[in-house]
């Protein structure tokens, strides 16, 4: 199994990409969540992801400075970098490093055994 850190000042968002699909079913686990980039930065120190799914802006270390980190320290994770920006000056800063992007989506459908009441349906517009 691959192991994942998930690192978003929104809980929201973390908990909607931990529920978002059948992550061991896929091959991954997730190892740990991280409010910011300092946060994961100490997480990695004691458990070494193999993936880090990382938002762009947030408080203390942003997702820049974090994947510099971890180009620096740890260049055998895999980065993918999530944003909602609308600049997209800043967004390509990202993309010039390592990391792969991902889009956000306007709708998901959410997986049918997610454990919830809302499992199977569409969100987004």
């Amino acid at each position: 199994m691959l192991k994942v850190l998930i690192v978003d000042d929104d809980i929201i968002s973390r908990t909607h990409l931990k529920t978002l699909l059948d992550w061991e079913h896929y091959g991954f686990y997730i190892t740990g969540e991280a409010e910011n980039g300092l946060e994961a930065v100490k997480m990695m120190e004691r458990e070494t992801p193999d993936i880090v799914i990382t938002d762009m802006s947030m408080p203390f270390m942003d997702g820049i400075q974090l994947i510099d980190h971890i180009e620096q320290h740890f260049p055998q994770v895999r980065i993918i970098a999530l944003s909602a920006y609308d600049d997209f000056e800043y967004v390509r800063q990202s993309m010039k490093k390592r990391s792969h992007r991902l889009r956000p989506q306007t709708s998901v459908k959410r997986r049918p055994d997610a454990g919830d009441p809302e499992a199977g349906r569409t969100i987004g517009a």
